[in-house]
C-alpha cells in the first residue's frame, strides 16, 4: 500500500527523487506527478468524494488488481499489453 511506502522517506523531495531516479521507484511516479500538479489538498478532497465500490457506477482498476474479479461489463484501454506480448 502506498502509505506504508511513504513512511520510508524523510521528505517529499526524497519521494520525488526516488520516483524519478531509482528504477524500483518508478511505480510511484504517477502519484508524484498528481501531487506535484494538483497539490495534496486537491488529492485528499478528491479521495474524500469517492464512494465504496459496492455503491459505485464505475470501478477503475489495474489489470493486476482486477485479477479474479467479476463485473457485468469490462472495458480495457488500449495501453494494456498482455504479459508475453
Amino acid at each position: 500500500m502506498l502509505g506504508r511506502e511513504l513512511v520510508l522517506f524523510a521528505s517529499w523531495g526524497e519521494v520525488q527523487n526516488y520516483a524519478a531516479y531509482d528504477p524500483v521507484g518508478g511505480n510511484l511516479q504517477p502519484f508524484v506527478d498528481l501531487v506535484d500538479t494538483h497539490g495534496p489538498e486537491a488529492i485528499l478532497t478528491a479521495v474524500d468524494k469517492l464512494t465504496d465500490e459496492g455503491d459505485a457506477d464505475v470501478t477503475v482498476s489495474t489489470a493486476h488488481k482486477a485479477k479474479d474479479r467479476e463485473w457485468p461489463t469490462v472495458r480495457i484501454v488500449d495501453d494494456f499489453h498482455p504479459q508475453g506480448h
